[in-house]
C-alpha cells in the first residue's frame, strides 16, 4: 500500500494481509540501500500470527517516491508520520543498520505508542569507511561489492542458503545496484553523522531485543558497549556464524527469536 506524506507516495508491504489499525503493528525498518524486500521471511509470518505489519520503502528506496534523506532524524519523523497518518495505537518497531538508528529515534520521538525495540546489525557510534564512502558517492560498483563482502558471514559466501534457489550474496548485490543514484551514499552519511549520546539510550523506556551475528563486520559485536549498557530492558542474542544481513543469512532464527521476545513481553 502506499501512504501519502508531503505531498510524497511511501510504500509499505503488509506481509499479504489486509492492514488493520486496531490490532498491534510491528514496523519494519531496512537498511542502507535497501527495500521492504529484506523482511519478506519476517513480515509474511508475524502479518499471518494476528499483527498487522508494515514493511516500509524509505522515501527514494524500492517502490517509494521522494529523495533518499542524509539525517536519520529526519527520517525518523517522516516515519512517525506514517505512523500518525495510520492511527497506529501500538507498535513494534524492528530495524536493521541505518534501520536500528531510525527505531532508536521513533522510540524517543512516539514513545507512548513503540512498545517495543527490535535492533539488529546496530552499534553506536557506526563508523563508514572514507573510501566506501567515496565509493558511494560516484555510484560505484565497489561500493555494492564492499558491502556485500563484508555484510555476509564467510558461510553465507559459500553459495548456501536455507531458502532454496535463493543466491543469497547475489541477491543482496543486484538489490544494491538496482537502488536509484546517490541512494546508498545519502544513507551511509547518515549513519556517519548520526551519533547521539548515552542519555538517548537511557531514556529507551520499552523493552528491547539487541540480535547481533557473530560475524559481524560491519557493526562487530565489539562495538555494542553503548547499547549494551545503557538500554535499561536490553535483551541481547548472538547468532553465530552469521554476519551483518541476519535477517537474510538467519531468517528462521530471526523471525523466531522477535517471536519469542514479543511473547515474552506480552505475558
Amino acid at each position: 500500500m502506499y501512504i501519502s506524506i508531503n505531498n510524497e507516495n511511501i510504500f509499505a508491504s503488509n506481509g499479504g494481509k489486509d492492514f488493520d489499525s486496531e490490532k498491534k503493528c510491528i514496523i519494519f525498518i531496512h537498511g542502507a540501500g535497501m527495500d521492504h524486500t529484506i523482511w519478506s521471511q519476517q513480515s509474511r509470518y508475524f502479518a499471518n500470527k494476528g499483527y498487522s505489519v508494515i514493511a516500509l520503502d524509505l522515501m527514494g528506496h524500492g517502490q517509494s517516491l521522494g529523495r533518499a534523506s542524509d539525517d536519520v532524524k529526519f527520517i525518523a519523523k517522516t516515519v512517525s508520520k506514517v505512523i500518525n497518518q495510520l492511527k497506529i495505537k501500538e507498535a513494534v518497531v524492528v530495524g536493521h543498520s541505518l534501520g536500528a538508528l531510525i527505531s532508536i529515534e521513533l522510540a524517543k520521538i512516539d514513545n507512548k505508542i513503540v512498545s517495543e525495540l527490535v535492533l539488529l546489525g546496530v552499534c553506536m557510534p557506526m563508523r563508514v569507511s572514507d573510501e566506501l564512502l567515496s565509493n558511494a558517492k560516484n555510484n560505484s560498483q565497489d561500493a555494492f561489492r564492499f558491502i556485500t563482502m563484508w555484510g555476509h558471514s564467510n558461510f553465507s559466501h559459500l553459495g548456501q542458503n536455507i531458502v532454496p534457489g535463493v543466491w543469497l550474496t547475489g541477491t543482496s548485490m543486484k538489490l544494491l545496484e538496482s537502488s536509484a543514484k546517490g541512494v546508498l551514499f545519502s544513507d551511509l552519511i547518515a549513519v556517519k553523522n548520526y551519533d547521539e549520546n548515552n542519555e538517548l539510550l537511557q531514556n529507551i523506556l520499552c523493552p528491547t531485543l539487541l540480535i547481533c551475528g557473530s560475524e559481524d563486520m560491519m557493526t562487530p559485536i565489539k562495538n555494542i558497549e553503548a547499547l549494551d549498557n545503557n538500554i535499561n530492558k536490553l535483551s541481547k542474542i548472538v547468532i553465530p556464524n552469521c554476519g551483518h544481513m541476519m535477517m537474510l543469512e538467519e531468517p528462521d532464527i530471526v523471525r523466531s527469536e522477535i517471536a519469542s521476545f514479543l511473547g515474552y513481553h506480552k505475558a
